[in-house]
C-alpha cells in the first residue's frame, strides 16, 4: 500500500504519516478478516459437497481470494 501512495517503503510511510499509516493499517486488517471469513465459509460449503468436486474448479472459482495469505493464518487451522 505504502508503494502505491509513492513510499519506497512501509517504515517511510509510518514516519512520515503515522495517522495515515494507521488508519491504512486497521483498514487493511478489516478487510482482510472480512474475506478470510468468505473464503472459510465458501471453502467449508465445497467440503461439505457429495461427492468433492476437483481442486481445479474450486481454485478458479476461490482464484480472487488467492492473492490474500489466508492458507497459512491463524483463524484457518482446519485449512492448512
Amino acid at each position: 500500500m505504502a508503494k502505491r501512495l509513492g513510499f519506497s517503503a512501509a517504515c517511510v510511510l509510518k514516519a512520515h504519516a503515522p495517522d495515515l499509516y494507521e488508519r491504512l493499517k486497521t483498514h487493511w486488517q478489516a478487510y482482510a478478516r472480512i474475506r478470510r471469513t468468505e473464503l472459510q465459509n465458501k471453502l467449508k460449503a465445497v467440503l461439505e459437497e457429495n461427492p468433492p468436486p476437483c481442486l481445479r474448479p474450486v481454485y478458479s472459482h476461490l482464484r480472487e481470494y488467492m492473492c490474500l495469505p489466508v492458507w497459512f493464518s491463524p483463524e484457518c487451522p482446519s485449512l492448512r
